[in-house]
């Protein structure tokens, strides 16, 4: 059973990555990946877990999922940015 990918794998896959383009792999890798994960992450422990003074009113809850989202999604899009230029010094520099 394999487990770790060998660096060429690695290479490969990231040159067919970038053939599909940054926007695309930002969408994917950044926001719907990371972005959706945090969201669902976040909005589940703000929303149940997180600490109460007070019962909260629906345009609470929804003004706490809108923020959620914003943030999230912000927050992929930079993770997507960020990972898309490491991958491409690491890569397209050997």
């Amino acid at each position: 059973m394999k487990f770790r990918y060998s660096e060429e794998e690695r290479r490969n896959f990231w040159f067919e990555t970038r053939k599909r383009g940054r926007k695309r792999f930002v969408w994917r890798c950044g926001i719907l990946q990371w972005g959706l994960w945090m969201f669902l992450v976040l909005s589940i422990w703000s929303l149940f877990l997180g600490p109460r003074t007070h019962a909260l009113s629906i345009a609470e809850y929804i003004t706490l999922i809108i923020v959620n989202l914003i943030v999230c999604s912000t927050g992929g899009l930079l993770f997507g940015l960020i990972l898309w230029s490491y991958l491409q010094k690491k890569y397209d520099n050997q």
